[in-house]
């Protein structure tokens, strides 16, 4: 009898990588968007020129889209793979990915409209910064958890002889 693991058919397919091993990888993207997110907060208390201001947001911008990015390329693939709900997991994510890249495109648009009012530009920041910590925690609670992207031993199929 040839049993696959879960992972065993994962590699048999040609699957990269694991759903633990993207859970990780995951956790490590976050953690440097985390870091990001923790650096533009800090200019919020000593920068007050609302150019270096909107760099900051620049900066969040371009460190939530390559963190959307990552998961765009790593998660369909994992998901769909999981359970009879891979797929509508997929739409989910993807849905949820084009509003999030919207709204920092309209984020940045009312920065850049405020013109050279520091105060303003703070406020938007602040409200962008807090946009980005709720998604965060959202995928966190909804999908981003051992117990969706794991490695375990399940019998996937079997085959007798």
């Amino acid at each position: 009898m040839l049993t696959f693991t879960r992972q065993g058919l994962r590699f048999a397919l040609g699957f990269s990588m694991t759903p633990g091993q993207v859970y990780t990888r995951l956790l490590e993207e976050r953690s440097r968007l985390r870091a990001t997110v923790a650096a533009v907060s800090s200019t919020l208390a000593t920068v007050s020129h609302a150019d270096e201001l909107r760099e900051s947001a620049l900066c969040l911008r371009n460190a939530v889209s390559d963190y959307t990015d990552v998961e765009d390329q790593l998660l369909p693939e994992v998901l769909r793979g999981l359970d009879a709900w891979g797929a509508e997991r997929v739409n989910q994510m993807f849905a949820e990915h084009g509003r999030r890249r919207e709204n920092l495109v309209e984020e940045l648009s009312a920065i850049d409209a405020s013109g050279c009012d520091p105060f303003r530009v703070k406020r938007l920041l602040i409200e962008l910064i807090t946009v980005v910590l709720s998604a965060l925690a959202t995928e966190e609670e909804q999908l981003l958890r051992p117990d969706v992207l794991r490695d375990d031993d399940t019998n996937v199929d079997e085959f007798g002889g």
